[in-house]
């Protein structure tokens, strides 16, 4: 069978780990970064004009938020990694069969374009002992193993991201949870205040 010359132009280099990756880097930095609140200090007596339960809030709130971000992140990256890892399954599967009509009729199947496109694209080594065309059983062994090794590589990935991410979950409630005592703590202080004022 004679070699097939693929154009640069059928090539796919985009390459969705990359973003996906940035979206959990810049998950992780904002969440590193120490939140500040400017107290009002316009009477120029040392009492802030912004009350504390007011301050209270607005933290929360920037809390929340930086959260509620860094959860998305991790939510979008994990869905790319994940899609990544079942269209590589699917080439895996290709691989095998390929493999399998290599042994049973002694010819040499060649890989798809798709097959090679992902390959490149994502660094996956390859045998290119009989070029992008023709593989034998062995060739065809040799990707297989490649391409599990990528996949087990992201989903081992995929298993530490959403341990992350359940722990920005639980510290995204435990910080509603702080802040909901407190704001409690803010009231009966002034109840209590009310009531001997009365």
């Amino acid at each position: 069978m004679a070699s097939i010359w693929i154009p640069d132009i059928f090539i796919n280099n985009y390459n969705e780990l990359i973003p996906a990756n940035q979206l959990i880097e810049s998950a992780d930095d904002s969440l590193k970064e120490v939140l500040t609140f400017d107290f009002n200090f316009d009477d120029n007596d040392g009492i802030p004009n912004t009350p504390l339960g007011d301050a209270s809030m607005i933290m929360t709130t920037k809390y929340y938020e930086r959260f509620s971000q860094a959860i998305e992140n991790y939510l979008e990256a994990i869905t790319t990694k994940h899609a990544l890892i079942e269209k590589a399954s699917d080439l895996l599967a290709e691989m095998q069969q390929k493999k399998v009509s290599a042994e049973a009729n002694d010819n040499a199947p060649a890989m798809s374009i798709a097959m090679i496109n992902f390959l490149n694209t994502y660094g996956i080594k390859f045998d290119l002992t009989g070029g992008y065309s023709t593989h034998n059983e062995k060739e065809w062994q040799v990707n297989i193993e490649y391409l599990n090794s990528w996949i087990k590589g992201r989903s081992n990935e995929v298993e530490t991201d959403v341990i992350k991410l359940n722990d920005i979950i639980n510290k995204q409630n435990q910080n509603l949870q702080s802040t909901t005592t407190v704001l409690k703590k803010l009231h009966d202080i002034l109840t209590n205040m009310v009531n001997k004022l009365v």
